[in-house]
């Protein structure tokens, strides 16, 4: 009896501290797990649910590759950070592990592009256009070229996703704002139409912002280019568009005298 004690105390000490390591290695691994996301469709199932988060739109999470996911998400962290909100997200994809940082680096790349000034900041015909309104109404109003829309459309509405609607109009700008001088206040917006406002994507787009300025109750007015502005003819369009007598109409009477 006594061998036999024996022999199960030397064969058994070595099978319980074997089952014994196992079990804590299962555990610890168990809990990395669920801290650290083991491959991209982890990583790209959390961009989701913080472009969702964001967005408040339902972002797909079977698209070719999540470079496009990553993007929209620095888009929206970078609308809202340039408003001064709070934008860390519960499920932001902000994960520093060996496993993923090359991944990460590889989607967030630094990208360094070389760019060079541009000769003239307007088109010619844009130019003398600008010449133009300043004669006309440069008395009693600032003019304003290319005019980025979010500078004179208020996208924070009631009821809707702001981050989707200032989306929506961040790539879009007009040609000219005519502001008052007092409190710079948006009076006009000016398109200056060429021969592209006829394709038809350009229409489509045309639309939709003739859309918003009538929603948004702010003027917006369209001047066909034909290589020549008759100073007369472009005030009394102003003075029309924005419906009242002003010094913009004199101006133009003086300059036919």
């Amino acid at each position: 009896m006594a061998e036999f004690i024996k022999i199960l105390i030397i064969v058994g000490i070595p099978v319980i501290g074997f089952l014994i390591f196992a079990f804590l290695f299962n555990a610890i691994e168990g809990a990395n797990s669920k801290k650290i996301p083991k491959n991209s469709d982890v990583l790209q199932e959390e961009t989701v649910q913080g472009i969702q988060k964001l967005d408040g739109t339902q972002a797909q999470t079977d698209t070719s590759s999540g470079t496009d996911l990553f993007s929209r998400y620095d888009a929206l962290v970078k609308s809202r950070e340039a408003k001064g909100d709070n934008v860390q997200a519960p499920n932001s994809p902000s994960i520093s592990h060996p496993e993923l940082s090359s991944e990460i680096a590889n989607n967030h790349a630094q990208k360094y592009y070389h760019y060079k000034r541009r000769e003239y900041f307007m088109t010619r015909a844009e130019h003398e256009f600008f010449d133009v309104l300043i004669e006309i109404a440069g008395e009693v109003y600032f003019v304003f070229p290319q005019v980025h829309l979010p500078s004179i459309l208020n996208n924070r509405v009631v009821g809707q996703s702001w981050d989707a609607a200032f989306l929506h109009i961040n790539q879009k700008s007009v040609d000219f704002v005519l502001c008052d001088k007092e409190f710079l206040a948006p009076m006009l917006a000016i398109e200056l139409d060429d021969y592209t406002h006829q394709r038809p994507d350009r229409m489509l787009r045309d639309q939709e912002v003739e859309r918003m300025f009538k929603e948004a109750g702010l003027p917006l007015l369209r001047i066909e280019n034909h290589g020549y502005f008759d100073a007369s003819e472009i005030a009394e369009k102003i003075n029309d568009a924005l419906g009242v007598y002003s010094t913009v109409k004199e101006t133009a009477t003086a300059l036919q005298q």
